[in-house]
């Protein structure tokens, strides 16, 4: 580029050059053959100084071309440079939609559900939901007969513990009779496929040194329940 520019720059010198020359003589127009000698165009009124002017415009010229071409070539890097900015300003937002819109895509799974009852065929005075992405959602029954919610999010090893302990609490329990008949009784679900199955069985209370485990879980995530369960 920078040589371009040079040749560029020379052949503008050179245009205004070639023209000055055809102004070349006597000022009165007098081509005289002593033009470079000393008393040449005397009596014509001097010698021309029309090559010379045009000589220094075209010198002028071609710095001018030369800047200006400089100027050009600038003006493009930088709007390449903001293009290139753009474009991978651009792709970043693309990537991080992409990463979110692959999470949204992440089904969240009920996987398991805990209700308290104090009475057979009635609402049930606690509900609790746990859900695949951690989120704890837990219902209270209150005296108005209006449901409080209460949630929390646990992390990955809080959700992987209580994950594992409701599945050691079914295992252990699943043989065991019902025991819906003696009053206060704890309905707990443990589902799979998306919900659409799930083993279920029925526990007196949480207060076996076997149930503790689960217990102190749940409380330890929302310590409302520490007079509800």
């Amino acid at each position: 580029m920078f040589k371009f520019k040079i040749a560029i720059s020379v052949a503008v010198f050179i245009f205004f050059t070639l023209i000055g020359s055809l102004f070349s003589g006597c000022i009165d127009g007098w081509a005289s053959p002593s033009i470079g000698h000393s008393g040449a165009c005397s009596h014509h009124g001097g010698v021309s100084g029309m090559p010379g002017l045009f000589m220094f415009i075209g010198f002028v010229a071609g710095v001018f071309a030369f800047l200006k071409l400089s100027s050009i070539n600038r003006m493009r890097h930088g709007e390449n440079s903001s293009i290139d900015t753009v474009v991978r300003n651009v792709e970043r937002l693309d990537n991080h939609k992409a990463k979110n819109t692959d999470s949204n895509l992440q089904v969240k799974e009920l996987i398991s559900s805990i209700e308290k009852y104090t009475r057979k065929n009635q609402e049930p005075q606690l509900k609790m939901f746990c859900y695949s992405d951690g989120l704890l959602l837990c219902e209270v029954l209150n005296r108005s007969g209006r449901y409080e919610i209460f949630t929390k999010k646990l992390n990955a090893l809080k959700l992987h513990d209580l994950q594992v302990v409701l599945k050691d609490t079914l295992t252990q329990n699943s043989c065991k009779p019902c025991t819906s008949d003696s009053g206060n009784y704890i309905k707990m679900k443990v589902f799979s496929d998306n919900a659409h199955r799930h083993s279920e069985i029925i526990l007196k209370n949480l207060n076996e040194p076997s149930m503790l485990k689960l217990k102190n879980i749940l409380i330890n995530a929302l310590p409302v329940l520490a007079a509800k369960l």
